[in-house]
């Protein structure tokens, strides 16, 4: 048996170990393994012995005529090892590839990236329950949806809930973050709120977004304004009387100077 034989047997020997069903699941820790030959279908193995390896043949359609490849024959054969681990998968384009990776453990990596990234992001996101940032969320999935051509035939996609606000204000991460079920109560008595004002309206799955919620947020938008424009004036008026009382200083140190002389 050669060098290549060898490696892609001893490959085979640690994928086997955790064979994924034919079924791939949603989330797992499990190897499916196919081999091809220039001048065969490919063979997706599911069995190991001392002899070679067995597993079933591409029809055409579906892998299911049984097969089998000696020892000395794979290094004949093009390795690919589709890996699965947890919700994420690689493949492996040989064998050494998967021995090294399992080695190193480079399947984990970005189970791991995914824990810091959820990790920081709990540490440093203040979920975010104001009135009218909830009110302005339902505006924008509203007008999101709106502009899908299944909004038309499908009208049940315009329903809104707290699980949508969330998401709409911080991403897919929130559903992880450990005060996630207590905003989602705020958020909803907060929808329950603009229900009673009119802005939206109860739905058997949700809340729906009526028109009169453009009104409250371009009044909104306008008080906001004026108060950043009260703001500025307010630190105009600061400043010129900051710079009237220094020049006043100045002339008066200046006269003073001339006096003593």
């Amino acid at each position: 048996m050669d060098a290549r034989s060898r490696v892609t047997r001893w490959a085979l020997a640690l994928a086997c170990k955790k064979p994924a069903p034919r079924l791939i699941p949603r989330s797992g820790d499990c190897f499916s393994v196919r081999l091809t030959h220039t001048s065969t279908a490919s063979i997706l193995v599911s069995g190991l012995s001392s002899k070679g390896v067995s597993g079933d043949c591409w029809s055409g359609q579906s892998f299911e005529w049984p097969c089998s490849v000696p020892n000395e024959r794979l290094g004949e054969f093009e390795f690919a090892a589709e890996r699965y681990w947890g919700l994420t998968g690689l493949t492996y384009h040989s064998g050494a590839a998967l021995l090294i990776g399992e080695a190193i453990g480079w399947p984990r990596i970005p189970a791991l990236q995914r824990r810091l990234r959820q990790w920081l992001f709990n540490a440093t996101t203040r979920i975010r329950t104001d009135r009218m940032i909830v009110l302005r969320a339902c505006y924008d999935e509203t007008n999101e949806v709106r502009q899908s051509p299944l909004a038309t035939n499908h009208p049940a996609l315009l329903n809104i809930d707290s699980g949508t606000v969330l998401r709409r204000l911080h991403g897919n991460s929130i559903w992880s973050h450990p005060n996630f079920r207590r905003s989602r109560i705020e958020i909803d008595m907060i929808l329950d709120s603009w229900t009673a004002t009119g802005e939206l309206r109860k739905h058997t799955t949700g809340y729906v977004l009526e028109p009169i919620a453009l009104k409250a947020i371009a009044d909104y938008q306008e008080a906001e304004r004026k108060q950043r424009t009260s703001q500025t004036q307010a630190w105009w008026t600061i400043g010129l009387t900051v710079f009237v009382a220094v020049a006043t200083g100045v002339q008066a140190w200046a006269a003073w100077k001339s006096i003593s002389k």
